[in-house]
């Protein structure tokens, strides 16, 4: 009989850097003036115990520093790079300031997001 593998633990949480280095997430937002890039990837899809995904996004700062947020997709979700893309851009909104409006500038190179916010009626 085949033994069923044990499945990798996924942190779910938001992981929030500059430069490299880890900086508490009640401590990190976005500058909603500079662009916001995303991107999203996957990796072993075909086997449910080792697939694996996440999304991050990344602009780089005025002081020209590298603000960084992550995030793996929780296990409950599909593990694809569409849902990661997703979560690229849910990271995004999460980090960006919660007070006044802002008209941030989000980069995402998967049209799959793009399409679901032009249209989110239809998804």
């Amino acid at each position: 009989p085949l033994i069923r593998p044990e499945v990798f633990d996924i942190n779910e949480l938001i992981v929030c850097t500059i430069n490299g280095f880890p900086v508490d997430y009640k401590d990190f937002r976005f500058d909603p003036d500079l662009p916001i890039y995303t991107d999203g990837s996957a990796k072993d899809i075909g086997i449910e115990a080792l697939a694996v995904s996440a999304g991050a996004a990344f602009p780089t700062g005025k002081d020209g520093r590298q603000y960084v947020a992550y995030c793996q997709v929780p296990r409950s979700y599909p593990q694809s790079a569409v849902a990661a893309e997703h979560m690229a851009i849910h990271i995004a909104f999460r980090l960006l300031p919660k007070d006044g409006h802002h008209k941030a500038v989000i980069i995402s190179d998967c049209q799959a997001p793009v399409s679901a916010f032009l249209q989110p009626h239809l998804h």
